[in-house]
């Protein structure tokens, strides 16, 4: 969720969203498949602001939740809210140094 002066909005963030997608070829971090049509962080804007804007921090997903009913496969998109809520710092940090090393 966004909040006025909140850096995920306006033009800016929706050229790094795209340019997201694009060098992630539209595919979604979360389910691996295809589809992605926004950006979301690997270590979240709440507990790290400072990456909001980082292109490192980003990765393409899907937009929404898909649904096995729905959409064929099951994704949690970016209303995931607090997916990475269970992980310690040590592990969210790891987690991105990992996905760093696969770019």
């Amino acid at each position: 969720m966004t909040h006025p002066g909140d850096p995920r909005t306006g033009r800016r963030w929706q050229a790094l969203a795209r340019a997201v997608i694009r060098r992630d070829q539209g595919k979604c971090w979360r389910c691996g498949r295809d589809g992605a049509d926004t950006a979301g962080h690997v270590l979240p804007v709440t507990t790290h602001p400072h990456l909001a804007l980082d292109p490192d921090n980003l990765r393409a997903e899907h937009g929404e939740r898909r649904t096995i009913e729905a959409d064929g496969f099951d994704c949690r998109g970016n209303y995931s809210h607090g997916a990475d809520a269970g992980m310690n710092s040590s592990n969210t940090q790891a987690k991105l140094e990992h996905q760093r090393r696969d770019w």
